[in-house]
């Protein structure tokens, strides 16, 4: 995770979170005071792309590298928002959850297949996705339904589930999986009490709807 790589970062460099805050709001050009350097730490606020180059830079801590076969994504670039963190089996109250908020940004280039498709950033928490996605990590979607994509065996997607006539939200990571002519939503995780759910529009009491596709990110390793 990389509160944990920030955290060994000031340990090993001797920076406190006020220092690091200084040195990186000169370094990046805007400002970054030590209350977000600590949420940061604390895996309350993600690590933007530049963020993370700028502190391995200041503290001499290597960042974490993405792993073979996953894709690396641009530093730096237009920038996409940060729609905020996606775990399975966390229930929101759509009532707290703010749309008229300002997302962070992270410099990474959008996809240039998608020119006139929304496309976003979403921070990985907990293990649902582990295997291809660890905690910590980013991806990058693109808007599903002006994508243009239809839907395949192998894509990963970000889904939300609605229960209590829309007033609860899950948002989470599945991939898409054929079985029996149907099509399925399956957790790739070292935790086997996440289970498949059937994309049939329902799923007992919950609405499923698919709201984007991965087109890359940045995996963090676990190793």
């Amino acid at each position: 995770m990389l509160d944990g790589w920030l955290r060994n970062a000031l340990k090993s460099s001797g920076l406190n979170q006020t220092e690091l805050a200084q040195r990186l709001t000169k370094q990046l050009g805007r400002q970054i005071d030590r209350s977000a350097v600590s949420k940061m730490a604390t895996g309350k606020r993600a690590i933007a792309g530049d963020e993370m180059l700028a502190i391995a830079e200041i503290t001499s801590i290597r960042a974490p590298e993405p792993e073979d076969g996953v894709i690396q994504v641009e530093l730096p670039g237009d920038g996409l928002p940060i729609l905020g963190a996606i775990q399975a089996g966390a229930w929101l109250d759509t009532a707290m959850i703010d749309p008229a908020s300002e997302p962070e940004t992270m410099q990474v280039q959008p996809d240039k297949r998608f020119p006139r498709a929304a496309q976003y950033v979403l921070w990985v928490r907990g293990d649902s996705m582990d295997l291809d996605w660890p905690e910590g990590s980013y991806v990058t979607c693109v808007d599903f339904a002006a994508s243009g994509l239809a839907l395949k065996e192998g894509q990963t997607v970000h889904v939300e589930r609605r229960q209590a006539e829309g007033q609860l939200v899950e948002i989470t990571l599945k991939m898409v999986k054929v079985q029996g002519g149907k099509l399925w939503l399956v957790p790739r995780s070292s935790n086997l009490k996440w289970k498949p759910i059937p994309l049939d529009g329902r799923n007992g009491e919950s609405e499923v709807v698919v709201r984007g596709v991965v087109t890359g990110g940045w995996r963090i390793s676990t190793v």
